[in-house]
């Protein structure tokens, strides 16, 4: 991938390997941060928050149990926004890369997530399914300079760090595209269901097994996670992409 135009964002593969440090993190303490805004456009949800991102220029809702990460993790990017369920080791990452060309549908989708699993050095991986989706749900104006929406689902087994053991993960990803700007927003729902063998999340809980057999048998629903993204992102404010947008 290339280095954005927009003149504050990193190379996407430091992005990843960003992404890597954030599922392996011990989570820390933090305080209460409310990100959230109050939006009358986005479908309504119960279980959802809306979102404001990157200073509220774009916005989302996603599921009320994901904290934002910027009020405990200090070296986030300005280009990315994290969000995490500590109690299961999930992530939930949106981050916004210069467009990357020559690639539509499921060679995208294939691409995005390999792509992925090198910058977390997984050691198997696997893609499931890939493809261009059809994303009901949508807030009002939210079509508005959004292109396709790219949804490709996976798993790896990657390690949490250099010196721990290794988790199998749930990689559901979705490709928004923005040509008005000559982006793409990547949004990753990182899900362990397997940490170092044993299907017990950080809270003590059982973790949901793998989304892999029913998107095998042709149910390619994504994560209750990504589709709240995919339904109600939206761009508010094109100036933050500079002469791009």
């Amino acid at each position: 991938m290339q280095l954005s135009k927009i003149p504050w964002l990193v190379t996407s593969r430091d992005a990843f390997f960003l992404r890597r440090r954030f599922l392996s993190a011990s989570f820390c303490d933090d305080d209460d941060d409310d990100d959230a805004v109050d939006d009358a456009t986005m479908p309504p949800n119960a279980s959802r928050t809306p979102r404001r991102l990157f200073g509220g220029a774009l916005a989302c809702a996603l599921d009320a149990r994901f904290e934002d990460a910027s009020t405990f993790m200090p070296s986030i990017p300005d280009h990315q926004e994290i969000f995490v369920d500590r109690a299961r080791d999930e992530t939930v990452i949106v981050e916004l890369v210069d467009a990357i060309e020559d690639r539509t549908g499921s060679s995208l989708g294939a691409f995005a997530f390999e792509d992925a699993c090198d910058a977390c050095d997984a050691i198997e991986r696997r893609l499931v399914t890939s493809g261009t989706a059809s994303v009901s749900g949508r807030g009002a104006g939210a079509d508005d300079g959004v292109g396709d929406v790219v949804v490709a689902y996976g798993v790896m087994r990657a390690a949490k760090s250099r010196s721990t053991d290794v988790n199998d993960v749930d990689v559901w990803g979705a490709i928004i595209r923005l040509p008005r700007a000559k982006t793409d927003a990547l949004v990753w729902h990182c899900r362990p269901f397997a940490f170092a063998g044993a299907a017990t999340t950080p809270g003590g809980d059982d973790a949901a097994p793998s989304d892999e057999t029913r998107v095998r048998r042709g149910d390619e629903t994504p994560s209750e996670a990504l589709r709240g993204v995919m339904e109600t992102f939206e761009v508010r404010d094109w100036g933050v992409f500079g002469d791009g947008g």
